[in-house]
């Protein structure tokens, strides 16, 4: 029901900023390994004795790259409960939308370094 959460707003907010990071690293991951791919594809494109005779590591490769994408890909999709995937974490921030306040995102200590410092708090004082 709209309005109603278990837990606490600001626990609410800890664990969202917890699926973000995991999400955000797995999307990483996957960024990574699609340009790590295509690297070692140039490789054997480039190289004709190793395309000659690493066919079968060509196509190991292939195969672990595949199976890494579209896993990632159908977790992305899952509709089941408790799969951690942004999709689910959207529809749960808008269910609970009261729980996104700009005091709550200022009153948060700055995680990572941004450009030019922490965002400021909204009485107009830096967190840095």
């Amino acid at each position: 029901m709209p309005g109603q959460h278990r837990l606490p707003p600001d626990d609410h907010s800890r664990d969202w900023v917890e699926r973000i990071e995991r999400i955000q690293l797995e999307t990483t991951y996957l960024f990574w390994s699609r340009k790590l791919f295509r690297a070692v594809q140039r490789i054997f494109q480039t190289n004709q004795q190793l395309g000659a005779c690493g066919g079968n590591v060509w196509q190991w490769v292939m195969g672990i790259y595949g199976r890494d994408a579209v896993m990632a890909v159908r977790r992305e999709f899952d509709g089941q409960t408790g799969v951690v995937n942004l999709f689910h974490l959207l529809h749960e921030m808008q269910e609970h939308a009261c729980i996104l306040t700009r005091a709550r995102y200022y009153d948060k200590p700055c995680r990572r370094p941004r450009p030019g410092g922490c965002a400021p708090r909204h009485d107009g004082k830096s967190r840095g």
